[in-house]
């Protein structure tokens, strides 16, 4: 019984100390060090704030990413997503973060800002009911995709790379500049 007791205490430490390494080492990835945003706003919806919010950005291709701070693969996609914002937003694109956190609004933003997200963040005691009108199935992270005219094209269950969201988004740009490569050669 002692063994048993003692087993779980290394899983229950090993689980925090890899939580903290995707925490904290998610900063480091691929771009270097991700510098905390201190201006970042998280801003607290009821669903027809929200839906306001939202209806606000037809026009542009939007990626809503529910997420929640205690969420392992939902702070690991944090990186690909603000390099997606960063790299399509003047084209267009629009990522939205959803805290489906039951944590104070305040902690959502300071969790959020250290991770250096760069794009809007919501927060709501009623985000399931929200998540819930785009299929949300209790699992996260949850991603949707809408068209450039609000339609909403695809629903992502679970963590999802920065090459797979590209890949789907592109379709959906409202500004389909070609590659360089389609361009016809002057002489």
């Amino acid at each position: 019984m002692h063994a048993v007791k003692n087993f779980a205490w290394v899983l229950i430490i090993t689980g925090f100390v890899v939580l903290a390494m995707l925490i904290y080492g998610v900063k480091n990835r691929q771009t270097g060090h991700i510098a905390p945003n201190p201006n970042l706003a998280i801003e607290t919806v009821s669903q027809a704030n929200f839906e306001e919010r939202l209806a606000a950005l037809k026009g542009n291709a939007v990626l809503l990413n529910f997420w929640a701070t205690w969420c392992p693969p939902c702070v690991g996609e944090v990186p690909d997503l603000i390099k997606l914002h960063e790299k399509y937003s003047a084209k267009g694109f629009a990522v939205i973060g959803f805290s489906m956190d039951t944590k104070p609004a305040d902690f959502v933003r300071e969790f959020a800002a250290n991770l250096g997200i760069t794009y809007p963040v919501y927060y709501s005691q009623e985000a399931e009911t929200i998540a819930g009108k785009y299929g949300f199935t209790n699992a996260i992270p949850f991603t949707v995709i809408f068209d450039a005219a609000g339609k909403l094209q695809k629903t992502f269950l679970g963590a999802r790379s920065y090459e797979e969201f590209e890949s789907e988004i592109l379709a959906f740009l409202p500004d389909k500049t070609p590659p360089d490569s389609a361009l016809p050669r002057t002489r």
